[in-house]
């Protein structure tokens, strides 16, 4: 069998050798770095980004590998193997072999091990074409230096994972060639898979079904973030090949799909057989699986670049406190737990701020970072247990509802039929989401998402019910199936602002007094957790509305003996230091600052826009980049005005900076006459120093982060 198949093996391939299919798939292969290289030479100078610690080769091939893999691989293999079954189509070529001593099998197999290895050969052409012109690129255009070395184990896992999710396609474009004798039918069928990938892409779904779809499933996310060293797109991918070879021999040795399948007893007991074992191997590799947790919870990780932090701190949500203390040796860290750990939404945050990172943690659950850091921001890469968690966090459910009141205004009865079927289709939609590794959310968070979605589900039906009368009965039965969702609030339920606002708003529907209602209905709640989490959120959110400290510091003081744990209102005096630094609500000095045009200006001449003040000094000119960046990022909004005051000019040194200064997008220039004095009587010790101002005049945060900070865009963000 072996000899025959060797012998068959090359015979195909002295057919083949004049059908320029090597040259085809380097072609292809050659595609996108030619495009890349000939960009350089031909578009416009664009400065090339700053040094990372990742290296140029990895960067390059972990951007390109993708759309490789989707599409020219898939692409090739059509075409290829298309063209070799119609040479043996045209020519009676299956007739002859079949005449020489060699068994059918070994003459379907040899076609198989040829595509597979004309597949071989363009994979390794693309990476060889690649790196060779990502090097040539860095060497006669790159603008700044960058890190030559490349991983060999991270490169095997790369062209392991796209060649071994390309044997699935293979074998299933051989059977499709062979089966039709026409050229125009395995061509179309090809064209279709890659057309069904688009659609993939486009609604960030995945149809493992598809057995084109194995490399779209495999370079989803990049290999280092993988789990496994193979996955899922490789087992499905080893299933199509098994599966399609075997029917694609049976049909090609019977001459049919009757004589195959169905010509006798025998033949379809053999059939349902192969169905009913191909059908569960299918049936159990496709299952979505769940990470399973590990006996203790762990956080591990590496940082490579310059600048690296020293320690690292996990905060926990409920009143942020520190849980761990993780050192960073050598820019490796690992810490791990055995001990019960509340399930939420933690904080791993750096000494130096440059980290701050949300995580969905529980007991048993692993985070692993790779994280590479540069000037232009960190290139990171992630493995968790909590991957399906992290992708349904940010997908919306339901979304339509908000288009229904202005559909069904007059028809309610369509509106809450609608509304029980947005209802079903978006509960479906997120017990079934999978990840491309095949993940599926816990039950857990499955309930928490659950439930955020009745929240506003029964928001939305009780905002059409006040404004639409009729269908009381359609109304009723709505609101009751969504308030039963949310009879037993899940631990993570409650630490959710979107539910502690709902229930606190169900306390009162009365217009004005709604707000003294609200105090009413949570004052009366019996102690315990519940009345603890909505009395601190309604204190927190009524502290933010109050622009005295003293009256602030008099609400927590009111309710205090209310709470069941006496750590609420440590925590609530930590929000009230934290905006007692800020500075919160407080108006902003009546000081006098002179524009380009030296026409005086103060802050009262901005209301009606939040205003980002940057001061800065002439010794601290060179840290102002971040500064201008952040204006031309936030360009669009027209409610926030980005303001660079200097303090320390006087009046001909500012109009001869005037002369010599750039132009910033958005980003508009003032001087402050004895701006000095204004910084010591603030008691601002470093420059530049960032405040932010609302748009009634009141200071929103007299010691905003700067702008290279995460924390200085979750700032802007709250208020844009």
């Amino acid at each position: 069998m072996l000899k025959n198949l060797q012998l068959a093996t090359r015979t195909e391939w002295i057919k083949i050798k004049g059908l320029g299919l090597i040259y085809a798939g380097a072609g292809l292969a050659l595609v996108m770095p030619l495009l890349k290289f000939t960009g350089k030479i031909f578009g416009p100078r664009i400065p090339g980004p700053p040094e990372t610690s990742i290296s140029l080769f990895e960067d390059a091939l972990t951007s390109d590998t993708g759309p490789f893999a989707k599409f020219f691989i898939i692409l090739f293999i059509v075409v290829a193997t298309n063209r070799i079954c119609q040479i043996d189509h045209k020519n009676g070529g299956w007739l002859l072999m079949e005449t020489q001593p060699v068994k059918k099998l070994s003459i379907y197999l040899a076609k198989y091990l040829n595509i597979v290895f004309l597949s071989f050969l363009t994979i390794a052409f693309f990476f060889l074409f690649t790196i060779l012109f990502t090097a040539l690129n860095q060497w006669l255009f790159g603008q700044t230096e960058a890190k030559w070395a490349l991983s060999f184990s991270w490169l095997l896992q790369d062209f392991l994972k796209l060649f071994v999710s390309s044997l699935g396609i293979s074998g299933f474009m051989l059977f499709v060639s062979v089966v039709f004798q026409g050229y125009i039918w395995p061509f179309i069928i090809g064209i279709l898979g890659l057309v069904l990938n688009l659609v993939s892409y486009i609604r960030k779904e995945f149809y493992p079904y598809s057995p084109m779809h194995t490399e779209q499933l495999a370079f989803s996310q990049d290999t280092r973030s993988l789990n496994t060293f193979f996955g899922f797109s490789e087992a499905l991918s080893i299933f199509w090949t098994i599966s399609f070879l075997l029917i694609g021999y049976l049909w090609y040795s019977r001459k049919s799909f009757k004589r195959a399948f169905i010509f006798d007893t025998k033949v379809r007991i053999r059939t349902l057989l192969m169905l009913l074992v191909l059908g569960s191997a299918y049936y159990f590799i496709q299952k979505p699986k769940q990470v399973a947790p590990l006996a203790a919870t762990s956080l591990s990780g590496k940082l490579e670049g310059p600048d690296l932090p020293k320690e690292l701190y996990l905060i926990e949500p409920e009143f942020n406190q520190k849980v761990a203390t993780i050192p960073l040796v050598n820019g490796e860290f690992t810490w791990s737990s055995s001990e019960e750990l509340p399930l939420g939404f933690y904080k791993l945050i750096s000494d130096d701020r440059s980290i701050n990172t949300g995580l969905f943690l529980g007991k048993g659950d692993f985070y692993n970072f790779e994280v590479f850091r540069g000037p232009s921001g960190d290139i990171s890469f992630l493995k968790t247990n909590r991957k399906a968690e992290i992708g349904l966090q940010g997908m919306p459910f339901g979304f339509e509802i908000s288009y229904f009141p202005q559909l069904f205004q007059d028809k309610p009865g369509e509106y809450y039929k609608e509304m029980n079927k947005a209802w079903e289709r978006s509960l479906e939609k997120m017990k079934s989401f999978r990840t491309a590794e095949n993940y599926t959310v816990a039950d857990d968070f499955l309930l928490f998402k659950q439930q955020d979605m009745a929240v506003n589900f029964l928001k939305a039906a009780q905002g059409f019910y006040r404004n639409n009368s009729g269908e009381e009965k359609a109304y009723k039965a709505l609101v009751t199936r969504l308030e039963k969702e949310l009879e037993k609030p899940s631990e993570l339920t409650l630490a959710n602002p979107n539910y502690l606002a709902f229930k606190l708003s169900s306390f009162s529907q009365e217009g004005a007094r709604a707000d003294s209602a609200t105090w009413a209905g949570v004052s009366a709640l019996e102690k315990g957790r519940i009345k603890d989490k909505l009395l601190s959120y309604q204190i927190a959110t009524s502290m933010e509305k109050l622009p005295d400290f003293q009256a602030r510091q008099q609400l927590i003081n009111r309710y205090s003996d209310a709470f069941s744990d006496p750590r609420y209102t440590e925590k609530l005096e930590q929000v009230l230091s934290e905006q007692q630094v800020t500075l919160k609500g407080l108006p902003f000095p009546d000081i006098t600052i002179m524009d380009v045009d030296n026409d005086s200006k103060t802050i009262k001449d901005f209301k009606g826009k939040y205003v980002v003040i940057e001061l800065w000094s002439k010794g601290a000119d060179g840290s102002r980049q971040a500064f201008r960046d952040a204006a031309a990022r936030y360009y669009w909004y027209r409610n926030v005005v980005f303001a660079s005051v200097n303090v320390d000019f006087d009046e001909e040194g500012w109009k001869s900076y005037l002369k010599d200064r750039k132009e910033g997008q958005n980003l508009q220039e003032y001087w402050l006459p004895a701006g000095a004095a204004f910084v010591k009587e603030a008691r601002i010790r470093k420059l530049p120093h960032y405040i932010v101002v609302d748009d009634k005049g009141l200071i929103h945060d007299f010691n905003a982060s700067a702008p290279d900070r995460p924390e200085f865009h979750t700032l802007l963000g709250s208020i844009l």
